[in-house]
């Protein structure tokens, strides 16, 4: 339901979990420079704030809500930048108490959005120079993570240095240093001002009381804006490679594809079902046919994005592997495309996928994100309609779909010295 122009808020009401969550989600087009700012603001917002002015206070303040959870993340979302808020609390109705948790969870989200520790234009210097710092750090270490590094360099070549989707969405550290409390708060007040609001709260709550409490906050109108999701596929006739040399015990191997199969198409479901037999599951070719037929990888799955039309293949392997392993995944692809899969594997993998969905049901967290996806997709299937799209999808569908596929990039993590692989 919308509030106001710009606000809307989503109620989910169940009697599933003795919690109730609520998550804000600020929402704007996506845009590099201003990345390594917002992600400095949810550090911010997370760890302290007029009211709470020093983390320990917040802190104790969240045990008082009986051991209430909240934090604060940066996410992309195709062409979207979000920062989120997201708290989760016990319901009162569990307590032993007279007093409303959930108007004890709003006051504090009030406290975090609209009195931060700043005076005078600028954040507070010596809590931000602390999560400044902090950020810095945590961007310092990604190097460390072989696998997550390899899948950044990886969407380097694929987005050919478009920093809006090949970089950190806590922006590069360049821009973190550079980041002051004045430029912090103002990208904070831009934020509060202009971004579109989506509110969602799930748990044993009444619609009309929910209302009547997220009004209280105190969001104001802005101009409404639908913005584009889909990030659009480029056409390109070679594909991209990088080899980088590091002294490691296990190399890495991603390869990405373009499959221009969007959310709103008719094969959507059908890229789902081509992308869990090629790699998305332990019944897939890739798992099968690379780690345990042949043994050529540490591990061997792929992820498929119908936001992005991106799908990527992550491997470890040993360096001297590189080139059967690439050979063998595209072996893959091509007996996809040529049919080479049974009925009993397509029906396992859907009885696989169907239970993954329904699992997903007793997570609070996977459901709010599924509600913000469709409010911002303008998608709004059932469990039982989502289901039925999942068995209703044909082997010729499946076939019509990996047929797209094209080989866009290639990065490789050499394990070995440039010397040893000479």
């Amino acid at each position: 339901m919308r509030l106001m122009n710009g606000v809307n808020l989503n109620v989910i009401p169940t009697t599933k979990f003795k919690n109730t969550s609520i998550t804000v989600d600020f929402i704007e087009p996506v845009n590099h420079d201003r990345f390594a700012d917002l992600s400095i603001v949810a550090e911010m917002m997370e760890s302290s704030n007029q009211k709470y002015p020093q983390q320990s206070l917040l802190a104790k303040q969240l045990s008082r809500l009986y051991g209430a959870g909240f934090g604060t993340d940066v996410l992309r979302y195709g062409q979207l930048h979000i920062l989120r808020l997201v708290i989760s609390f016990p319901n009162e109705q569990y307590l032993p108490t007279n007093e409303s948790t959930f108007k004890m969870a709003i006051d504090f989200l009030r406290a975090v959005i609209f009195q931060p520790l700043a005076e005078a234009g600028a954040f507070n210097a010596m809590t931000f120079e602390l999560q400044k710092q902090n950020t810095i750090n945590y961007v310092k270490s990604i190097p460390d993570d072989k696998q997550f590094y390899s899948v950044l360099q990886l969407r380097k070549l694929y987005y050919h240095d478009d920093p809006n989707y090949s970089g950190l969405v806590y922006g590069t550290l360049d821009q973190l240093q550079a980041v002051t409390p004045q430029s912090a708060y103002q990208a904070y007040q831009e934020m509060l001002n202009h971004s579109q609001i989506q509110i969602s709260v799930l748990g044993n709550v009444n619609e009309a009381t929910v209302k009547d409490e997220i009004n209280q906050i105190g969001f104001t109108s802005r101009a409404e804006h639908e913005y584009p999701v889909k990030v659009p596929v480029k056409v390109e006739s070679e594909v991209a490679r990088r080899v980088e040399h590091q002294d490691l015990n296990q190399s890495k191997l991603d390869l990405a594809y373009s499959l221009p199969i969007f959310y709103d198409s008719d094969q959507r479901f059908a890229a789902l079902l081509f992308n869990a037999i090629f790699g998305g599951t332990p019944q897939s070719k890739l798992f099968r046919n690379v780690r345990e037929k042949n043994s050529l990888a540490y591990y061997a799955d792929s992820v498929f994005s119908s936001i992005t039309g991106m799908l990527m293949v992550q491997t470890g392997i040993s360096s001297e592997d590189h080139a059967k392993v690439v050979q063998i995944v595209n072996d893959q692809l091509t007996a996809i495309q040529n049919g080479d899969f049974d009925a009993d594997t397509i029906e396992n993998i859907k009885a696989d996928i169907v239970n993954s969905k329904l699992a997903g049901l007793d997570s609070q967290r996977q459901l709010l994100n599924e509600q913000l996806v469709n409010n911002l997709l303008n998608q709004h299937f059932t469990t039982d309609e989502w289901c039925a799209k999942v068995k209703a999808v044909s082997k010729q569908a499946i076939v019509d779909v990996a047929k797209q596929v094209r080989l866009r990039a290639i990065y490789f993590l050499d394990g070995r010295d440039e010397d040893d692989s000479e």
